[in-house]
């Protein structure tokens, strides 16, 4: 019998040759199957459309050319959605040959609608937040480390917490990896409009396009610090490790000596700013000798 198809050869047999007939891949369930996905499509950029829209110019952290939003504007975005989220008791682990540092480990369950995430929050308590503070006053002041037993363990796990909310919510909505462009489209906020702040070693303050314009106007220590100072302030910190809020202002409280912890940083003058950045900057340089 001969017919066309595929070749199957035996031991001590000759070959034979059965026909392999051609299988029908375009049904109506792969079709059914694109025009779900070209919606799904749909809905995620809408979803992202809105989300940016609910923030605005000072939930944004130009970080390292790429725009980063802060706990303020998630925050923000997780209420406008309805997001919920459901976190695990936190995981400490302690750090052999530390001293007793350990690391604090905070997972989530986030949801909106039937879509349901992880996420994951880490902070240790040998960050240079938890670790540094300073003694002496003027010339005299000076960096010193606490040891592990002055570290408030429960601090560690509030900024584990924030540290994994911020992410739940941001790869919830498909926040991550976010580009300029996506920001001016959907939130008519432009690379400039964060301003873009370059930190040169050496350097007091940072170098600003949008910051030497400002400074330009009042030369006043008094007045409300500007964009670009509260900006180099927020990506200074989030380079140490720093992100939540309230770990933020407890380190600008120590660094400028308040016996209260400002709210925002924009309740700080210029001369605040300036020493926080210049303290900040200083600190930089230290740990990279």
């Amino acid at each position: 019998m001969e017919s066309k198809g595929r070749e199957i050869t035996t031991a001590n047999e000759t070959p034979e040759i059965f026909e392999s007939p051609l299988a029908v891949i375009a049904d109506a369930g792969i079709i059914s199957i694109a025009e779900q996905a070209e919606r799904r499509i749909e809905a995620f950029e809408k979803i992202k459309r809105y989300a940016l829209r609910t923030t605005n110019v000072h939930d944004w952290v130009n970080e390292g050319g790429k725009p980063y939003l802060q706990d303020s504007g998630a925050n923000k975005v997780a209420r406008a959605f309805g997001v919920s989220w459901r976190l695990m008791p936190p995981e400490i682990e302690y750090l052999e040959g530390s001293g007793g540092h350990f690391i604090v480990n905070v997972k989530g369950d986030f949801a909106i609608g039937g879509a349901v995430i992880q996420a994951v929050g880490s902070r240790s308590s040998n960050d240079p937040f938890f670790t540094d503070r300073y003694e002496g006053q003027g010339e005299a002041r000076h960096k010193v480390k606490r040891p592990a037993s002055e570290i408030d363990r429960g601090d560690v796990i509030k900024a584990a917490v924030s540290n994994c909310t911020n992410n739940g919510v941001k790869k919830l909505l498909g926040l991550m990896n976010l580009t300029w462009e996506d920001l001016e489209e959907y939130a008519d906020i432009k690379r400039g409009d964060v301003g873009s702040v370059d930190f040169k070693k050496g350097s007091r303050a940072p170098s600003s396009t949008q910051g030497k314009k400002e400074n330009k106007q009042s030369d006043n220590g008094d007045e409300p610090a500007t964009m670009a100072q509260a900006q180099a302030i927020h990506s200074i910190l989030k380079k140490k490790g720093i992100e939540d809020e309230l770990s933020k202002m407890q380190t600008i409280a120590e660094l400028l000596e308040l016996k209260e912890v400002p709210t925002a940083i924009t309740k700080l003058n210029k001369s605040q700013a300036s020493t926080v950045i210049a303290a900040l900057q200083k600190e930089g340089e230290g740990g990279e000798a």
